[in-house]
């Protein structure tokens, strides 16, 4: 059964936030739009959430590839990194989601950045979490990924991440 929500764009803090208030799983799985999961993705992660009840999310690989629309030199302007890597990403995670509640929900003054931010603070807290040699997403490379669009938006925001991350501990 397939459930729509409409809202207006308020960032994918807020999209995913409303979408994991409307879920009722005991686990929680993102996919962006111009990503695309492989086909045992899930499979995988569940069975190793349920061998292993001590690991609160489970990452896979994951690679990039270029959208096939671009030509070569729109390709030379973006970054694309060949290969599998550790897939330290929302696509890629299944979390459980009481964790996910622990850790507290996507942080919508974030507008990008906003998985990084939330992964500080899964981190932090001392999540136990596992990454899977299997890949498990690939992601698409395009001319309106939003990193690649507001790229010093993003850097600029990574400062911020770091400086909340400081804060933190000092209050500790």
């Amino acid at each position: 059964r397939v459930h729509i929500i409409r809202q207006p764009n308020q960032g994918c803090a807020v999209a995913r936030n409303t979408g994991i208030a409307s879920s009722t799983g005991s686990r929680l799985a993102f996919l962006d739009a111009d990503d695309i999961w492989l086909p045992e993705k899930l499979a995988l992660q569940s069975d190793y959430l349920k061998q292993h009840p001590s690991c609160l999310a489970v990452f896979g690989m994951a690679e990039n590839f270029f959208s096939p629309e671009l030509d070569s030199e729109q390709r030379s302007r973006l970054y694309c990194p060949a290969g599998r890597m550790s897939g330290i990403c929302a696509g890629a995670m299944l979390i459980r989601r009481d964790t996910f509640f622990q850790v507290g929900e996507f942080n919508p003054s974030m507008r990008l950045s906003q998985f990084i931010e939330w992964f500080t603070r899964f981190s932090e807290a001392g999540m136990e979490y596992h990454v899977l040699p299997d890949l498990v997403m690939r992601r698409r490379v395009h001319l309106n990924n939003t990193t690649a669009v507001r790229r010093e938006d993003v850097h600029a925001n990574y400062l911020k991440i770091a400086r909340s991350r400081i804060l933190r501990s000092k209050k500790k």
